[in-house]
């Protein structure tokens, strides 16, 4: 038998469940997060058989779950490469690096990762079921900097998604747009996936997802402008595809608008995080990284 094994008992009510419904259960997990565990193999019979989603739970099936064991370099992801803000006993803010992911975008995928980091050093404190995602309740692009949220635990994940879904967490961005976009305004043009690159997203006014989009002009010259930017919902590359849409393409932003020889990336840094938990108020604000700072100063 496999070592690092922990029994999932089947108890009479579990009878005739479908497996992912169990390990949703006893995982205290999501099913589409018990669907990635039982895919990835780590859910097996007592012969090492790996199962299915599908396969109904009976009393003599014997389970095991093989938690994932997680590898990182201690030089390429170190406990201070990136900034902690604040720490409790339930959730991290840290000041995300422009050029880290927040999570793995497949099992396969070795790149680090922020989450690979919350667990690398110990700040999850559950024994972790998902190598991709313990842990995230919500994520900013890989070249966008700034504030992010990180759960401590599987109770506290819950709780924080939910907030994000309840549109209950005010998040503000700064943003280096091409051109001199209107004083203030609102973009709620819908999101939806390309349907000629599935890596990229587009606007549309009738299919997709809704979106909105406040922002204000903060200063600008003849080429370039900065906006603070509120979105109320979280699409995929919301900010960056609602700029483009509006003709303001983000400084640097080689998908949506072009490249720029003063960064190298979009220019976009989630600066402020406001919500209330368990009672109590939270407010986060963080400076422009370096990049950025000298981007405004040279050309605004």
């Amino acid at each position: 038998m496999p070592s690092n094994l922990h029994i999932l008992s089947i108890a009479p009510e579990d009878e005739g469940l479908r497996l992912d419904i169990f390990v949703s259960k006893k995982l205290n997990i999501s099913r589409s997060e018990a669907k990635k565990i039982i895919e990835q193999k780590a859910v097996i019979t007592s012969l090492n058989y790996a199962l299915k989603s599908s396969t109904i739970v009976f009393k003599d099936l014997k389970l095991f779950y093989k938690p994932a064991v997680f590898h990182i370099d201690e030089e390429i992801m170190p406990k201070t490469s990136i900034p902690l803000i604040y720490e409790n006993n339930d959730f991290l803010i840290i000041n995300k690096p422009a050029g880290l992911a927040v999570h793995k975008t497949h099992a396969k995928d070795t790149q680090p990762t922020v989450a690979a980091w919350l667990i690398q050093n110990k700040f999850f404190t559950d024994d972790p079921h998902d190598d991709l995602r313990s842990g995230i309740v919500h994520r900013i692009d890989k070249d966008t900097s700034g504030l992010l949220i990180l759960a401590r635990n599987y109770t506290t994940q819950k709780i924080f998604i939910s907030l994000f879904a309840s549109r209950n967490i005010h998040k503000e961005y700064l943003a280096c747009v091409m051109g001199i976009p209107p004083a203030q305004g609102t973009i709620d043009y819908k999101i939806i996936r390309n349907p000629f690159d599935p890596t990229r997203m587009t606007y549309s006014r009738s299919q997709g997802r809704e979106a909105c989009t406040h922002f204000t002009l903060l200063r600008s010259n003849n080429q370039m402008s900065l906006v603070s930017c509120r979105p109320i919902t979280g699409r995929t590359h919301q900010l960056r595809v609602h700029f483009a849409a509006l003709g303001h393409a983000l400084v640097g932003d080689s998908t949506y608008g072009k490249s720029s020889p003063l960064i190298r990336r979009h220019a976009l840094h989630a600066h402020k995080l406001a919500f209330a938990y368990e009672g109590a108020t939270y407010q986060f604000n963080v400076p422009m990284p370096p990049d950025m700072d000298l981007l405004f100063k040279n050309c605004c």
